[in-house]
């Protein structure tokens, strides 16, 4: 192995350690049976969620205008998150995606 790979091999971060598996991994967290926020969805990048549609397999950023529910009327894509997220039951993981996607737009703080 010659000094310069010796050097590159030893600033990668550790792929054993948890957290950087964790970060690197795609992640999708259900807000209900209907909607997901994921990093696994063609129209994510970056690590950064994007809200599903679990039954058409649309895409939504912040920003989208969304109907979530025949009952509900229009509203951007982060209204939605906050709403769903008020009954969802949140793990570690779902809260910070849900952060992760509300922190695109700039109007209000996280959830």
């Amino acid at each position: 192995m010659t000094e310069y790979r010796r050097r590159e091999a030893a600033m990668r971060p550790e792929t054993n350690a948890p957290h950087a598996e964790k970060e690197r991994s795609p992640m999708q967290y259900h807000l209900s049976p209907s909607w997901k926020l994921s990093t696994e969805h063609a129209a994510s990048s970056y690590g950064i969620p994007v809200l599903v549609n679990c039954q058409t397999g649309e895409a939504f950023g912040p920003g989208d205008i969304v109907k979530a529910y025949p009952s509900h009327g229009f509203a951007p894509a982060t209204d939605v998150v906050r709403r769903l997220a008020k009954t969802a039951h949140r793990d570690e993981e779902g809260a910070r995606l849900i952060s992760r996607f509300l922190a695109q737009r700039q109007e209000g703080p996280p959830v």
